[in-house]
């Protein structure tokens, strides 16, 4: 790690070592330095096997004024890139209001309009998107019951430059300011609804249906959105959603939320299910 650094910050020296607080998908550290000239700067080390696709596609992303953290260096022996540090941190408390859903909305539709160098669309992940067998899990009958007839659910659209986990923790706020989208290493091409879809669910229960309205209403505005396709990948997202529910509530009262129990989450999955289901009431497919 001390040589990596130094080949990017020469003749610095490591003053403290320390890990984000709450989840991350790839093993993370905060490093902070003294560098030659006397400063103190920290910067982010990220360990996952796909250290320079996400280098590559982070440099994309500067030039579509996303909110993401800027790629310094990559190492490939060690399997590990190097960001600048932002000062913002994940919130999961309840900040429901427009102007909160309005920022992730806006964020969202330019992660999906970065500009993706055809010579270099094979970085990026292509996963084809399953429907996940949960087994005796509640709602997924009812949800099956709709969506298997219609999938793959019809595509309005090309496929763009999707962030792959467009949730809360991956957000970074100073104060109610959104300062940061950050883990990447799962961006693909893929349907924009189904990013969107899954940030809507994710948003009604940690931060209120207001700012999932919100939300979805200003990214309407970027991009005008097909109901009823929308409406099939809200089913989508429950159904994701119901396999983590469980284990998902464990974590909440130790990032602060204990209000948010396994019911509480169900509920608001319930709300969330009926309102795709009533906009797709009469539908013939």
């Amino acid at each position: 790690m001390e040589d990596f650094i130094q080949s990017v910050f020469p003749n610095s020296k490591i003053t403290d070592v320390s890990e984000p607080l709450g989840g991350s998908s790839a093993e993370m550290q905060i490093v902070t330095l003294r560098l030659a000239d006397g400063r103190s700067e920290k910067i982010i080390l990220r360990h996952h096997r796909r250290v320079e696709q996400e280098h590559t596609l982070l440099q994309w992303l500067q030039s579509a004024e996303v909110v993401a953290p800027r790629p310094l260096g990559f190492d490939p022996s060690s399997r590990t890139l190097m960001l600048n540090f932002i000062d913002g941190y994940s919130r999961y408390d309840a900040i429901s209001g427009g102007a909160i859903g309005e920022q992730i909305g806006r964020q969202l539709f330019k992660i999906h309009e970065v500009p993706i160098p055809p010579d270099s669309q094979a970085i990026l992940l292509q996963e084809k998107t399953q429907l996940w067998e949960i087994n005796h899990v509640r709602t997924e009958a009812e949800i099956r019951a709709k969506l298997e007839p219609n999938w793959p659910i019809p595509e309005s659209g090309p496929h763009v430059f999707i962030h792959g986990d467009f949730w809360p923790g991956n957000m970074l706020w100073h104060g109610d300011k959104l300062v940061g989208v950050i883990d990447w290493e799962d961006a693909k091409l893929g349907n924009r609804y189904q990013d969107l879809a899954i940030s809507r669910f994710d948003c009604c229960f940690i931060f209120g249906r207001e700012t999932m309205l919100a939300l979805t209403e200003t990214y309407s505005k970027f991009y005008p959105l097909n109901a009823d396709e929308l409406a099939f990948w809200d089913l989508y997202a429950a159904l994701r959603a119901a396999r983590g529910i469980p284990d998902w509530a464990l974590g909440y009262d130790e990032l602060g939320r204990p209000d948010l129990t396994e019911k509480v989450i169900w509920e608001s999955h319930r709300w969330f299910l009926d309102q795709a289901l009533n906009q797709l009431k009469g539908d013939s497919k």
